[in-house]
């Protein structure tokens, strides 16, 4: 029939728009993008890896988990030696950290130390 418009494909009408100087979003104003929300994981390793060579960071485990004091340390031979990050416990004497030290473990990457942290619900001390 004559009056009927001839159909087209999808292709054509991407082309058709871009020729007429791009897509339309119908009325629409484009969309702000929602600002990136960190979850705690990412929160706690980015402390982490902000660590300057040398330094120290102090948590406390929650009650259930011992209370020990955690210690988590950069370090200062790496990459000659060992691994970036030290995980350290030791017993809290009247809010300081005792003589005995054990090492617990080392690692490279600061979410897995991030994702133990959270996991025994430690907080942080300074």
């Amino acid at each position: 029939m004559l009056w009927r418009k001839p159909k087209t494909t999808a292709a054509e009408e991407y082309k058709k728009a871009a020729a007429s100087g791009g897509i339309k979003t119908e009325g629409r104003e484009a969309e702000t993008p929602h600002p990136v929300k960190m979850s705690p994981r990412e929160v706690l390793s980015n402390k982490i890896e902000q660590l300057p060579q040398g330094e120290q960071l102090f948590y406390q485990l929650s009650p259930s988990s011992g209370g020990d004091l955690v210690i988590i340390e950069r370090n200062k031979e790496y990459p000659a030696k060992g691994r970036k990050y030290s995980v350290i416990t030791t017993d809290l004497v009247n809010g300081k950290p005792g003589e005995k030290r054990r090492l617990l473990f080392d690692n490279n990457k600061s979410k897995v130390i991030a994702g133990w942290l959270l996991e025994k619900s430690a907080e942080l001390i300074r």
